[in-house]
């Protein structure tokens, strides 16, 4: 009887809260995703979206609805895909690609969430999905927070075939043509996914990179080194200098220098580079740094520091992504007010290779 009682007045409540909550925006937010960023048909294995409620939301008293809809693309129709109800199982759209799974926070529970996914997406999955969370707060008021997400599937564009002749030909001549078509759709097949690679990084930040067919093809573009000291000791530590590493783990495409400790970039785009350096420094006070610069200016710096004169041995890294136009050269200079040496073979190195156009 007291159970129905309860009911009874949270009903109330609901139905005279309910245009007024509406009214209300909360400064909490959705946390509301879609992965990954670039989705291809055909490529693309599963689009998988995530809904959660944010920490920071706090005066949940009820949890009433976690829903998921999808608005296509034209804004002519919007559809559930997924919603959870308080008591209720988690009713989702009859698809077999789609798979969904939710919960309202409860004791037991810190946050409520919805996730999504979708196998094997399609071009008719693009449009605006929205996340929706409704519940009643502590001075028995309707919430409702909302998020959207907008998700776009490319389609690859078939590739059209060659019409057959009607007279006869050789069939060696055919076979000509095939081996050529072969050789196009293969340098075009690994430009796609060149392409998609750095769509994929390159949507983290915003931009978008496009290769050439020239730069997929040219091999001396994907430069790679590693180099060290050849001798553990007497390597001395000289200001204002570059650092010669005299020899080389592994250097592909012949860019690194070992007699003067450049690195020269065989194409344009984007290269990390890596420096590590563990230097002695003989009852000398002071700083030793290994600085990674480009036509003279500073890209990061190793540092170690002594402030007595006694004898120490330290070690420290530095590394950077840079974007390196052609036969720009990188290499590191020494910094210091102390003296003494770097200790060579595996415990120095400088290597780097090349990432994307």
């Amino acid at each position: 009887m007291n159970f129905s009682i309860f009911l009874c007045i949270v009903c109330l409540c609901l139905a005279l809260s309910l245009s007024e909550g509406r009214r209300h925006r909360r400064e909490a937010s959705l946390n509301f995703k879609s992965t990954p960023k670039l989705v291809v048909e055909g490529v693309t294995q599963e689009l998988k979206l995530e809904c959660n409620t944010p920490s920071s939301l706090t005066d949940v008293f009820i949890p009433i609805v976690i829903r998921i809809e999808k608005t296509d693309v034209n804004a002519s129709s919007t559809d559930s895909i997924a919603t959870q109800i308080l008591s209720r199982d988690l009713v989702a759209v009859e698809d077999s690609r789609i798979r969904a799974e939710g919960k309202l926070q409860s004791k037991s529970e810190e946050v409520s969430s919805l996730v999504i996914q979708i196998e094997k997406p399609q071009v008719n999955d693009s449009g605006k999905y929205t996340c929706t969370f409704d519940y009643l707060d502590f001075k028995f008021q309707t919430r409702t927070l909302t998020k959207s997400a907008n998700v776009t599937v490319v389609e690859i564009a078939p590739v059209s075939l060659l019409p057959v002749p009607d007279e006869q030909c050789d069939c060696k001549d055919i076979w000509v043509e095939i081996n050529k078509i072969k050789e196009s759709n293969s340098k075009d097949i690994e430009l796609l996914k060149l392409n998609i690679q750095a769509l994929e990084k390159s949507s983290q930040v915003g931009g978008a990179v496009i290769a050439s067919p020239q730069e997929v093809s040219d091999d001396s573009c994907k430069a790679a080194f590693s180099a060290r000291f050849a001798r553990r000791d007497g390597n001395p530590i000289v200001s204002e200098s570059v650092i010669v590493f005299d020899a080389v783990t592994t250097n592909k495409g012949e860019a690194y220098d070992v007699k003067s400790g450049e690195f020269t970039a065989p194409c344009s785009g984007q290269y990390f580079f890596t420096v590590t350096l563990r230097t002695h420094q003989d009852l000398d006070s002071g700083y030793v740094d290994g600085v990674l610069q480009v036509d003279g200016q500073e890209l990061a710096r190793t540092s170690v520091h002594l402030d007595a004169p006694i004898e120490n041995m330290e070690t420290s890294t530095n590394g950077l992504v840079v974007k390196l136009e052609k036969g720009q050269k990188i290499s590191v200079v020494t910094k210091t007010t102390s003296s003494g040496s770097f200790i060579g073979e595996s415990y120095s190195i400088f290597s780097g290779f090349f990432l994307f156009p």
